[in-house]
């Protein structure tokens, strides 16, 4: 079941045909064996580059040696109890700066009141 999808036209990359721009993140129970779950979002990657690569016809000899590449590639599921992926790294500075102005405001507020 699908709790948040993002139209993939948010990115960028999507602006070239030979890019693709994919973040999935998954929620496993415990109990659950790894190994099937993986299998199973490999052959949906698989078919999600498959068929991506059929829109290449006419293209450029390096875009098919590029779509071949995505094929080969698996899927890596990885604990994210630190975070996903790289997404601290990309918004840590930005959240660090609406935290400080939040806390600025809040901090003028209570001026106002005290006063």
């Amino acid at each position: 079941m699908t709790d948040i999808f993002l139209p993939a036209m948010m990115s960028g990359k999507t602006e070239r045909d030979d890019s693709t721009w994919l973040r999935t993140i998954v929620r496993v129970n415990p109990a659950a064996a790894i190994a099937p779950l993986q299998a199973k979002l490999n052959a949906i990657s698989y078919a999600f580059e498959e068929e991506r690569a059929r829109r290449f016809v006419g293209m450029k000899q390096e875009i098919f040696l590029q779509a071949a590449r995505y094929l080969a590639e698996t899927v890596t599921l990885e604990p994210a109890a630190a975070g996903a992926s790289n997404l601290q790294g990309e918004y840590r500075r930005s959240l660090l700066s609406l935290g400080v102005l939040v806390a600025l405001v809040l901090l003028i507020a209570c001026a106002n009141v005290a006063i």
